[in-house]
C-alpha cells in the first residue's frame, strides 16, 4: 500500500572522471550515489584511459535496471 516516493531532481549531477575516480568500483559508487553524467576532460589523459572509462560506464548502464549514466566529452579548446 505504501510506496517509496519517487524523487525527481530538476538538476543533474555531473562528475568529472579523472585518475582518482576511473576505477570500476569508484564509477559504480558515484553512479549509485547520484551521478547522472560522467564528464571526461579530453585535455588531460590519453585516448586509452578515456576509452576505459567509457567502457566502464557502458558496462554499468547495461547492468543497471533503474539508472542510466550519460557520458560528456569536454574537448580540447583550440586557441590561435
Amino acid at each position: 500500500m505504501w510506496s517509496k516516493p519517487v524523487v525527481r531532481r530538476k538538476t543533474k549531477i555531473v562528475c568529472t572522471i579523472g585518475p582518482s575516480t576511473n576505477t570500476r568500483e569508484m564509477i559504480w559508487k558515484l553512479a549509485e550515489t547520484g551521478m547522472n553524467v560522467a564528464r571526461l576532460n579530453m585535455s588531460h589523459g590519453d585516448h586509452a584511459s578515456h576509452q576505459k572509462v567509457i567502457d566502464l560506464v557502458k558496462e554499468y548502464n547495461a547492468q543497471s535496471k533503474d539508472n542510466t549514466i550519460a557520458i560528456m566529452l569536454d574537448t580540447k579548446a583550440s586557441f590561435p
